[in-house]
């Protein structure tokens, strides 16, 4: 493992990648739009459906389905940073929960989001500095402990080992 002494900037920068990479996916996307005709580009789910927060679903009167993203650098020591953790969090309301085919929508979008989030290996974070992640590994699949008992989810919990900059070339 690389130790790559970092700024905290590159967890808005890596959270805001991932969350375009989301809203991108076809997929991804006609399962969180929900038939919402207000929702006509991908870009329009980012911070509606797609947050770059642990969002509380106990204010929402909508049946909505979400995705939140939380980062946090584990260690830190003068700025070192030897890895981040990332946990993704799904979250679907239960009366939209059957999904295409007869499965649910957690069980639909889980293994898309896993595929996005999985295959950011070896993506650089800032060209001009040339740092990026060298892994992005799956350590855990846990259930979503939400604040709304109408909604049930999972958390995928990431952790991303960084590249230096020299390796990415």
């Amino acid at each position: 493992m690389v130790i790559l002494l970092l700024d905290l900037k590159d967890i808005a920068v890596i959270k805001q990648k991932l969350i375009i990479s989301y809203a991108q996916d076809k997929n991804i996307f006609e399962c969180l739009k929900n038939n919402n005709s207000t929702i006509i580009e991908p870009t329009d789910l980012i911070n509606k459906n797609i947050m770059p927060y642990f969002y509380n679903l106990n204010v929402e009167k909508e049946q909505k389905s979400y995705i939140f993203l939380r980062m946090y650098a584990p260690r830190l020591n003068d700025r070192v940073v030897e890895q981040f953790t990332l946990d993704v969090g799904i979250g679907v309301h239960k009366h939209i929960m059957p999904y295409k085919g007869g499965i649910t929508r957690i069980d639909y979008l889980l293994p898309r989001i896993d595929k996005i989030t999985s295959e950011y290996n070896n993506k650089y974070i800032d060209n001009d500095k040339k740092i990026g992640i060298d892994k992005v590994i799956l350590r855990a699949v846990t259930p979503l402990s939400l604040y709304d008992s109408d909604y049930d989810g999972y958390m995928l919990t990431y952790t991303i080992d960084m590249l230096a900059k020299g390796e990415c070339e």
